[in-house]
């Protein structure tokens, strides 16, 4: 009996390190997914407002990654570059007895931009390299007027915010009496 139990545990450790082998060869066959995004938090303002331009990658697979530079913008100027933050999960599901592992891996760069003419203004796809494979982002465009600065009176016919913006739950609209009951 301690003769067979030898061998059914060194047939199930055998088992087990052949399964794990073909599970990092499939993984390392298939080709990560590498995504690339630029985004930004608004898209219309005033010359010398500022916005922020967020560029996200994510992977589904670890990633290195240079220094990210932005393309020469016209009439943009970089006000603040923040550090880039990097985020990484790894999740595990098991269905219908298969096991499934999934790693996602992302890394964000913002930049705090400001227009200096007026008009329609352009952000170029920004190039990146990763692993070797070069990926471009979508460009953005803003819209720069006057009318839209901070602190500006909006046009005609139109509300600075939305209906019932900040209204705390009272009517819409209800104006602020107390400057100091804000909240």
């Amino acid at each position: 009996m301690k003769k067979t139990g030898k061998y059914l545990w060194q047939l199930l450790i055998f088992i087990m390190a052949v399964f794990f082998t073909q599970m990092l060869w499939v993984s390392q066959a298939v080709a990560a997914q590498v995504r690339v995004q630029a985004s930004l938090d608004r898209n219309q303002m005033g010359i010398g407002d500022s916005f922020i331009l967020t560029v996200q990658i994510s992977s589904d697979e670890d990633f290195d990654l240079p220094e990210l530079a932005l393309p020469p913008l016209q009439s943009i100027e970089v006000v603040n570059v923040y550090p880039p933050s990097r985020q990484s999960a790894t999740s595990m599901s098991i269905v219908n007895g298969k096991t499934q592992f999934v790693q996602t891996v992302s890394q964000e760069f913002n930049y705090v931009l400001s227009p200096q003419k007026e008009g329609q203004l352009t952000i170029p796809g920004i190039r990146i390299v990763i692993n070797g494979q070069e990926y471009k982002t979508n460009s953005l465009s803003i819209d720069v007027q006057e009318e839209y600065r901070a602190g500006a009176a909006p046009p005609k016919g139109r509300p600075r915010f939305p209906p019932g913006y900040g209204s705390g739950g009272g009517a819409p609209n209800e104006a602020v009496t107390d400057p100091e009951d804000l909240f």
